[in-house]
């Protein structure tokens, strides 16, 4: 989950401006175990908090994931050619 992303959502949630208190107390995820997803150095470990967490900032948790995956997907890269090559 890229921190940077989350903190934009948590500013625009759909029921106003949420602190990570707040968050907290939305998706039943402990404030230390949050901070340390914000900060990058732990990651989401269950699809169950990904939905809560993308529920309480108005999201779908695919969000959450996207830009990760589009970014690791290199259409160009020779180790995902056909080992006969191009066609």
């Amino acid at each position: 989950m890229d921190p940077d992303l989350l903190r934009l959502l948590m500013k625009r949630a759909p029921r106003g401006p949420l602190t990570l208190r707040d968050l907290a107390r939305e998706t039943g995820i402990s404030r230390s175990r949050l901070s340390y997803l914000m900060n990058g150095e732990k990651p989401i470990t269950t699809a169950d908090k990904a939905l809560r967490i993308a529920d309480a900032v108005g999201t779908h948790a695919g969000a959450f994931f996207s830009a990760r995956l589009s970014m690791s997907m290199d259409v160009d890269n020779p180790a995902t050619e056909d080992s006969n090559g191009p066609e």
